[in-house]
Parts: structure tokens; C-alpha cells; sequence
């Protein structure tokens, strides 16, 4: 599956620097409160910021834990790693560190990404050969392994797993790295909450366990009428949460079939779609939409749209960028392709206290939280 290209955004400069110390901290994690974005921040925000972050490691991701109420209550918090391999999880309306743990000094090849493991909403990162997943409530230690070099964490499913190999992969659990086979011919795609892996290819899809050989394949659930069903084998395009997108390259109607992953995998609805000469696979960390080359897959709206000539910048939970003849348009699930006026500075992410921009400073890259303008 391809890679998703995160946009470099540029600016800025600092004003007082306030101090807040977590439960856990060592050091405090320092922030600048009540900044002033010096540029054009973007469309719809405003240029006062409730806060700065201190220096990113340049290739952390910006993720937002969301609330969660029940018996387990926790509040919303914005995390990333810092440029002194720190992950921080901060109070969106504050900056206030609620926890924070150190990392190995390697860069981040993937997240912080939100995900489940062991019941609990989880934060899960690889720094070099390191894979760390911690509490999303408290930033408590759920997995800290050490994986092979090649390997690669995916969250792109309902719990995390780490690809090994072509032929094999591994579910996370606190004793660490639980070794599946993946048949010839498959792709491991997605880790599963009961601890197993799904894998799919061509021939069909699998649901496969530590320590089990794999059995045949059950073949992909046809969808749509007779009349429109065709031999070609489908391109298992990526897991995206519990659904599963497919492409069917026919010459005459291609299509993308996305199916729902349960006890059993299940076709869910098909819709059309133009080749694109930008044929990347752009998940939205929301587990619930994304963008493949030209057209955006709704999950939740059962709609597949063509986005035109777009070749993707950056997905967000609830928006993405793109360009089209030149020019960068904002779109995301229900929302139409919107002109941004704006190019120098993109949404990252939204909380419920605001945006989160990634900008650049003399002390490095910096996230800052904007206030929404007046009437948003």
C-alpha cells in the first residue's frame, strides 16, 4: 500500500513561555501561551493561538484522543512526540501536560496513532525498532517491544499489528510480538480486537491467529447484481478500521467494493471510480474514510466520490487536502471541494478547543492550537 505524503507547513515566532508539570513528568514540557500565529493562519481560524507546543521530532504525526465517557471516564488530549523523543499527551484547551513518556532516540516511522488493544483506547507509535503502545488515559505501558528491522506497525485496523515480513506478521500483546503466517499470494492487513489478523489477496480473505496454520481462503462476498459482476480479480487496496476496500480494475466499469469486517467478511456497498495518476491509498485516522487517488471512500455513507484530477496533500480526521489544476482545494465525507485560500498553513487536526497547525520556528517545527473566527 502506498505511503501517505504529509505537507511541510511553514512560519513563526514565540511570546512568553508558560510551564505546566504532568503526574509523571521528569521535566516539565514547556508551551507558549497565548501566542500570536505570525502569518496567515488557515482559512477560518483565527491567528490567536491558546498555545504552542514545544519542538516536534520532525516526523511525528498529530493525533487527538477523543473523550471518553463510561466507566472508565477520560478527558480529550492532543499527543505527539517531541523533538526530545518525549510522547506528551497535552490538555487541548490549556497545553497542561496530562502525561508523558520517553522514547528511544529514533525517528518516528509511524504516530502517534489512536487505536484499541486489551479493551483499552490506546496510543501506538514505532520509533526505529521500537514499538510502544500506552494507555491513551493515563500513558500507562501496555506494549514496549522490540520488532525486526523491516518491520512495520499498522493501525490502519481496530488493534495495532506489526508486519514482519511478506509472510508474516505479528498482534501485540503485553508479553509482546505473537507470530501469525500469512499465506502466498496474501497481504496482512489489519490487526483485529479478539487477537487475530486479517489477511487478504485476490483469492479472497483470511482471519488468522498465532500458532494456527492458515486455512483456504474464503473467497470475497460478491456485491451488486449478476449482471454486473466480473471475473477480473479484485486489488485488495487497504483495511480501513473494521471495513476493507477493494478495487476492481474492469476496463469497461471499474469499481471499488468495500466490504465490513465481522465474524465474517461482508460486501457492504460498490461504487465507481476513475483511474487517477496519483494511485496513492490516503486512510483518514478516523477509521471511517479516505482518499484513493481520485476518489474519496464514505464508509459511514456508503459513497464512493470522484474527486476530479486530485492528487492528495494530507488527510485529516475530518478533512483532506488536495491539488487540482494547480490550485488546493479542501474536501472531506458530506463536505464538497472547497478553493483554500490559504496554502501556507493546513489543519492537522481538530479538538474540541481548536485547530492544531503544524508550523516552522527557529527552535524547529511546533504545533499550534488556533481559535476558530468568529461565526465558523
Amino acid at each position: 500500500m502506498a505511503a501517505l505524503a504529509v505537507a511541510t507547513v511553514v512560519v513563526l515566532a514565540l511570546g512568553g513561555v508558560a510551564v505546566f508539570r504532568g503526574a509523571n513528568d521528569t521535566e516539565p514540557v514547556r508551551v507558549t501561551a497565548g501566542a500570536t500565529f505570525p502569518h496567515e493562519p488557515p482559512d477560518g481560524w483565527a491567528r490567536e493561538a491558546r498555545w504552542a507546543g514545544p519542538a516536534l521530532e520532525p516526523e511525528s504525526r498529530v493525533a487527538v484522543v477523543p473523550a471518553a465517557g463510561g466507566s472508565a471516564p477520560s478527558p480529550e488530549a492532543v499527543v505527539f512526540v517531541t523533538a526530545e523523543h518525549t510522547l506528551v499527551a497535552l490538555d487541548p484547551a490549556t497545553g497542561a501536560t496530562r502525561w508523558q513518556a520517553a522514547l528511544p532516540e529514533d525517528s518516528i516511522g509511524v504516530g502517534p496513532a489512536i487505536t484499541h488493544l486489551a479493551g483499552e483506547r490506546a496510543v501506538a507509535l514505532q520509533a526505529g525498532r521500537r514499538v510502544v503502545v500506552r494507555a491513551a488515559s493515563d500513558g500507562r505501558a501496555l506494549v514496549e517491544t522490540e520488532v525486526p528491522d523491516g518491520a512495520e506497525l499498522v493501525v490502519a485496523g481496530t488493534a495495532p499489528m506489526v508486519r514482519l515480513s511478506p509472510t508474516s506478521a505479528a498482534v501485540l500483546d503485553a508479553s509482546g510480538l505473537r507470530t501469525v503466517e500469512i499465506p502466498d499470494g496474501a497481504t496482512a492487513l489489519a490487526g483485529r480486537a479478539d487477537g487475530s489478523i486479517l489477511a487478504g489477496g485476490p483469492r479472497g480473505w483470511w482471519h488468522l491467529r498465532p500458532s494456527t496454520a492458515p486455512a483456504p481462503p474464503t473467497p470475497w462476498e460478491q456485491a451488486g447484481a449478476s449482471s454486473e459482476r466480473t471475473a477480473t480479480p479484485p486489488v485488495v487496496v487497504g483495511a480501513l478500521g473494521s471495513a476493507v476496500i477493494l478495487a476492481h480494475p474492469d476496463r469497461e466499469r471499474p469499481h471499488l467494493v468495500v466490504h465490513h469486517d465481522g465474524a465474517a467478511v461482508r460486501a457492504s456497498f460498490q461504487g465507481g471510480y476513475e483511474p487517477s495518476r496519483h494511485p496513492v491509498w490516503a486512510p483518514s485516522p478516523s477509521g471511517t474514510w479516505g482518499i484513493l487517488g481520485r476518489s474519496l471512500v464514505d464508509v459511514r455513507a456508503g459513497q464512493v466520490s470522484d474527486l476530479g484530477d486530485w492528487r492528495t496533500v494530507l488527510v485529516a480526521e475530518d478533512r483532506a487536502y488536495g491539488v487540482v489544476d494547480g490550485a488546493l482545494l479542501l474536501v472531506g465525507p458530506g463536505r464538497p471541494p472547497t478553493r483554500v485560500s490559504v496554502r501556507t498553513a493546513l489543519v492537522e487536526a481538530v479538538s474540541s478547543a481548536g485547530a492544531l497547525v503544524r508550523a516552522e520556528t527557529d527552535e524547529g517545527r511546533r504545533i499550534w492550537l488556533l481559535h476558530a473566527t468568529p461565526g465558523r
